[in-house]
């Protein structure tokens, strides 16, 4: 598959505007129509692209935001405290179960 670039949009940009201005040099068989149509429709689609990777970036600066600030608030807290202190000392193995009626 031939991956449409910012140099390959402008070949075709180029190409469409040579085949509307000088009809005869492609074959009859060839849709020009279609042809223009897909090419619309591409640049609609990577003009979405572009709005989903940025609203994915909103999103994912947005969830570790919020992760930051709940791991902000949890070692403010005793039990967080305790986690803390179960950190710095490397032991991982020895890391407290906290009963469900306590969170």
């Amino acid at each position: 598959m031939i991956k449409m670039g910012d140099k390959r949009f402008a070949f075709v940009k180029n190409s469409i505007n040579a085949a509307q201005n000088n009809p005869n040099i492609l074959p009859a068989s060839f849709d020009l129509k279609e042809f223009t149509d897909d090419h619309q429709l591409t640049l609609q689609l990577s003009e979405l692209l572009i709005q989903l990777q940025q609203l994915e970036e909103q999103v994912n600066d947005t969830a570790l935001s919020l992760g930051s600030d709940v791991i902000a608030t949890d070692l403010g807290n005793p039990i967080g405290e305790k986690e803390r202190t179960l950190e710095k000392s490397n032991d991982r193995a020895a890391a407290v179960q906290i009963p469900d009626n306590l969170i």
